[in-house]
């Protein structure tokens, strides 16, 4: 919510799937997210506090409830045009379907 708020969504999220999938770190440690938002030049103490408010945990549930009303259930999901696409093996098809 904080990244997507501030712009800076896209680079938090590609820096986490390296972290996870490449580097094979546990994205739920939260020095390893702190390391994350470091890397990215954000203050990772003010962030991870920021991340535990009841705003932003708010905000949170409130986009869970959206995604499962849109019928998302896991990730990574696209939803494009009101169909859904599940799983990295169907990045392809939700790139191809956004060119029809």
């Amino acid at each position: 919510m904080i990244a997507a708020n501030e712009g800076w969504c896209g680079a938090f999220s590609r820096s986490v799937y390296k972290a996870n999938y490449a580097d094979d770190l546990d994205i739920a440690d939260k020095s390893v997210l702190a390391d994350v938002l470091s890397s990215l030049g954000r203050n990772a103490v003010q962030i991870l506090e920021k991340a535990e408010t009841v705003e932003v945990k708010s905000e949170l549930a409130q986009q869970v409830d959206r995604a499962i009303s849109t019928g998302i259930f896991g990730a990574p999901s696209f939803l494009i045009c009101g169909e859904l696409f599940w799983g990295n093996d169907r990045l392809e098809q939700a790139i191809a379907w956004t060119r029809t």
